[in-house]
């Protein structure tokens, strides 16, 4: 038996069987049979499909998150490596500090902004 996928314009490819056949002496000796559109496991290419996409947007927002957190933790070493050097000036260290309490804030809000999502 020879199984096979076929395309036919948009649609998923479609699985047959191609078996011997004693039946019809007109058919050629070969007998096209329409087979199932899952796995032996009982999973179906549509769900395996859906879970594939489902796992690479999961992917896609990690690594936007990803950068997001990165950026925040950029912004909070530049500004305590500023504050740092000009403590000898604590009016513009002050400034430096500010920015610092921002990126931390921005961070909180957006690990906030992940539980929610996760509940």
């Amino acid at each position: 038996m020879i199984q096979q996928e076929a395309a036919v314009g948009c649609e998923p490819p479609a699985r047959v069987s191609i078996r011997p056949s004693t039946s019809c002496p007109d058919d050629g000796g070969l007998q096209v049979v329409p087979g199932k559109d899952e796995r032996s496991d009982g999973v179906s290419v549509a769900q395996r499909e859906r879970a594939a996409q489902r796992l690479a947007s999961l992917g896609e927002m990690t690594g936007g998150i990803v950068h997001d957190f990165r950026n925040i933790l950029a912004v909070i070493e530049s500004g305590l490596r500023l504050a740092e050097k000009h403590s000898e000036e604590p009016e513009k260290a002050s400034v430096f500090i500010a920015g610092v309490h921002d990126g931390i804030d921005r961070g909180l809000k957006l690990t906030s902004q992940l539980l929610t999502f996760a509940r």
